[in-house]
Formats: C-alpha cells, structure tokens, sequence
C-alpha cells in the first residue's frame, strides 16, 4: 500500500506540475488584424496639434501609410475571398485616401 501512494505522489509530482506545452497554433486573422488596428488607432488618435507640420506628416503619410499598406492590407486581401467584393485593394487604397483626406483638410496634410 505504502509502494502505490509513494508511485502516485511521484506520478502526482511528475506528470500533475509539470508546464503546460507551448500551443503551436498561429494567431487568427482577427487577432493579427486587432493588434494592426491597435498600432493605427494609436497613431490616429496623437494629439497631433502637439506636432509640427514635419511631423504631422511623417505620422499620417510614412508612419500609418507603413502598417496600413505592408501589414493590414496583405492580411484582409489575404482572408477575404475572391467573390467578397467588400475587400479589395482597390477600394481598401480608396479608404487610406480618404484618410488623407481627412487630414488634409484638419492639419494640411499632403500626401504624395
């Protein structure tokens, strides 16, 4: 009796604590597309009165035009299937325009 507690204690202490596996699982679209709307909306929302009109521009033309295009883009055309006319690059580039836009015409933004 005494030998079958020791073996589960034992068994206990080894299978029972040891850590979890890694999951090996990729992170879904709609993580990977959270964390990428997290980055722009970070950007987006800077106080940008705060800069100067270098800056403004750098932030909205270089920086959000960065992720917007080399990270969100790829990932929605990706996951979007042919037939879902929603997502496209082309009305996905009419979108980041009409974020230009909107700058343009709050800070005098231009994007070239």
């Amino acid at each position: 009796m005494k030998q079958w507690v020791y073996v589960l204690i034992c068994s206990f202490i080894t299978f029972g604590c040891s850590p979890s596996q890694p999951s090996d699982q990729a992170p879904s679209m709609f993580d990977e597309l959270d964390l990428i709307n997290t980055k722009m909306n970070e950007i987006l929302l800077r106080d940008l009165d705060n800069y100067s009109a270098d800056e403004r521009k750098h932030i909205i033309c270089e920086e959000y035009t960065q992720i917007y295009k080399h990270e969100y883009m790829p990932i929605v055309l990706k996951n979007s299937k042919p037939e879902d006319r929603q997502y496209n690059e082309k009305k996905l580039l009419a979108e980041l325009n009409e974020t230009y836009t909107n700058y343009r015409n709050d800070y005098q933004i231009r994007c070239d």
